[in-house]
């Protein structure tokens, strides 16, 4: 859950494990939530939704506020708005395909503390110790703090915290008026990964198409 073990509820972790079958099945490589990578990466399913919608897609333009109005809801964006009948919500989750490791919780803020030099030759030598000399010498280095980007706010997935479930949970597909929710974090079966998020979208047009 990229969290501190005392940020993180024990209930999620149940529930995290159950919606993947076992914890050999969320872990596991093969035959396991794992096991397959997306061929040209995971914003490749974006990029494709994308160009079929085309027009219709707006990019840099963030949602500030949704309202509902007389049965239909209106979305407002810095340069847009746009009035429908329904609207879905959707966190993706934060991709982690093309990184060779990440730190997270108190962890992070210690590692963020170091020098860059530092902190370069620690991450490469702990990598050097799982992978092989050879891990210390990349073609490049790329570091990003996930926990400092506006439009993720950290990775791989919300992690709820303690009581978040008991007392919310519940309300997590529940549609709000003409707004429905998607996510991964809302998904039941491969909750957490992008198979969950998919699943949550065909859950939410399933919703908005049965009510229409």
């Amino acid at each position: 859950m990229t969290a501190d073990l005392s940020q993180a509820s024990l209930l999620h972790l149940l529930y995290l494990a159950h919606a993947h079958g076992s914890l050999d099945t969320l872990f596991s490589i093969e035959n396991g939530a794992q096991e397959n990578m997306v061929d040209g990466g995971a914003g490749e399913v974006a990029r494709r939704v994308a160009r079929e919608l085309g027009a219709s897609v707006r990019l840099n333009t963030p949602v500030r506020a949704i309202t509902q109005r007389h049965a239909r809801v209106q979305v407002a964006g810095d340069e847009i708005t746009v009035s429908a009948r329904k609207a879905v919500v959707s966190v993706p989750p934060a991709l982690a395909l093309e990184i060779a490791a990440f730190t997270f919780g108190p962890v992070s803020q210690r590692v963020a503390s170091l020098d860059a030099d530092v902190r370069r030759k620690t991450v490469l030598d702990s990598l050097a110790a799982r992978l092989g000399p050879r891990a210390a010498s990349p073609s490049e280095y790329i570091e990003t703090s996930w926990w400092t980007e506006e439009w993720s706010r950290g990775c791989s997935m919300a992690h709820f915290t303690l009581g978040t479930l008991t007392s919310y949970g519940h309300l997590l597909r529940e549609p709000f008026g003409n707004v429905h929710w998607a996510g991964t974090e809302t998904a039941t079966v491969s909750h957490g990964a992008i198979d969950g998020a998919v699943r949550s979208g065909e859950r939410a047009a399933a919703e908005i198409l049965d009510r229409t």
